[in-house]
């Protein structure tokens, strides 16, 4: 079974982050975007959060110990029991970390979670897979009970009640990954092993999961990530918004989201 996208974070520092958090594009018309913090088992954060159907994409100004111009990727999964199942497949190739997730006002945890281990090599690039729990997600709909079956687990379950139809961003279908050499080739890893069809060679691969496509290149130059939406509906003409070095690129029904992850940043 292919893997899916269930979000991706980037630290992108105060000056980027701020820009972004005060575009009235962003917040009034590209989809439903709130800026929040959450203080849970693993730590307090605050950052930007765009939601979808099926994913949603955070920002973060600064996300200790992270460094800025960290990536994080979190593969998702739709079916109970889907996580056990790779970590059976997974474990004798890859160490991982099995854990759990819980929001400091909630007493269910809210998933589950296998962490893959970067070996000490990448400190900037982060993955993970995780699949809800059915008492968490049905806590987390809290007062807006859901028609979803009770051992339904979905992405689209979580994101139910937060995605805004209108508006533009519906979700995240693919990820471009300029990595350096130790990144390309743990991902590229990772993405053989989760499912993924493939092609391509040494400096540039593609990988087509589930619902979502991984573009990777292999670049000695500052990484960067581009975030490619798909729109509930077309725009009438291609546009571009610019926040510093960041860029939104709408055109038909996709959005390019680009953003430089540099090596330090105030």
């Amino acid at each position: 079974m292919a893997i899916s996208l269930n979000h991706c974070y980037v630290v992108l520092g105060e000056k980027l982050f701020n820009a972004l958090a005060q575009s009235d594009f962003l917040r009034n018309e590209f989809g439903n975007c709130e800026i929040k913090t959450n203080t849970t088992n693993l730590g307090s954060w605050t950052g930007m959060y765009l939601r979808g159907e099926t994913t949603y994409l955070e920002l973060f100004g600064s996300l200790p110990p992270q460094k800025v111009g960290s990536i994080g990727i979190a593969y998702g999964v739709d079916q109970q029991g889907s996580l056990k199942n790779f970590q059976n497949k997974l474990s004798s190739d890859f160490e991982l970390t099995y854990g759990s997730f819980k929001k400091a006002e909630h007493k269910n945890n809210l998933f589950d979670y296998l962490q893959f281990s970067d070996g000490g090599i990448t400190t900037k690039l982060e993955t993970w897979i995780m699949e809800y729990l059915p008492d968490g997600i049905k806590e987390h709909e809290a007062s807006n009970p859901t028609n979803f079956a009770a051992h339904d687990v979905s992405r689209k379950r979580y994101n139910h009640h937060a995605v805004d139809r209108t508006k533009l961003f519906k979700d995240i279908v693919e990820l471009r990954l300029a990595l350096n050499n130790n990144e390309f080739a743990r991902i590229s890893n990772e993405l053989s092993h989760l499912g993924c069809s493939h092609e391509g060679n040494e400096k540039k691969k593609r990988y087509v999961g589930k619902d979502i496509t991984f573009n990777l290149i292999h670049s000695t130059k500052a990484p960067r990530i581009e975030i490619v939406c798909e729109l509930f509906r077309a725009v009438e003409k291609a546009q571009t918004y610019s926040y510093d070095h960041a860029t939104i690129t709408l055109e038909g029904t996709q959005a390019i989201i680009s953003l430089p992850v540099p090596s330090e940043q105030a």
